[in-house]
């Protein structure tokens, strides 16, 4: 048998990883400001805070890294809860789904996108594998590219 040897550096970084560093720190200072400003003034628990910094430091360059991101692309996030790492990401993406099965999390994500200016990003109150199984039933489109659980 033939093993290869994992390329933990590939996985990690991505192939791309140094594919326009600076551009990629604008873009997360950028949005920090933004994002974490609002978070702030609307009164964000550390918990939200944490996912905010987390999403926009850690999980944007990876999914920039990885080429995972463009204007042609669809993001689907199960369980978005209030939104907040989909207020992180949302702009490398054309349109930006979130699913979540409470009803309460998903009225305060759509008013924060609302207060945001966000138009690309759509809340869905439903059951992932419902939404997901039936996409076209919950507005979502034929092809997704991202799928995203974290």
């Amino acid at each position: 048998m033939n093993h290869q040897r994992l390329n933990h550096s590939a996985i990690f970084r991505g192939e791309n990883w140094l594919l326009n560093f600076d551009a990629l720190k604008e873009g997360c200072s950028h949005k920090f400001s933004t994002l974490y400003d609002t978070l702030v003034r609307e009164g964000g628990n550390e918990y939200d805070l944490d996912r905010a910094r987390t999403a926009i430091f850690y999980l944007r360059s990876i999914l920039e890294r990885h080429l995972l991101t463009g204007a042609d692309k669809v993001c689907v996030e199960i369980g978005c809860g209030i939104g907040t790492k989909a207020f992180a990401i949302n702009d490398l993406f054309g349109q930006y789904f979130g699913i979540d099965t409470q009803a309460d999390q998903i009225k305060i994500a759509e008013t924060r996108s609302k207060s945001l200016n966000i138009t690309n990003t759509t809340f869905i109150h439903a059951n992932a594998v419902e939404a997901l199984r039936s996409q076209e039933a919950y507005g979502l489109p034929e092809q997704l590219d991202v799928l995203l659980l974290y």
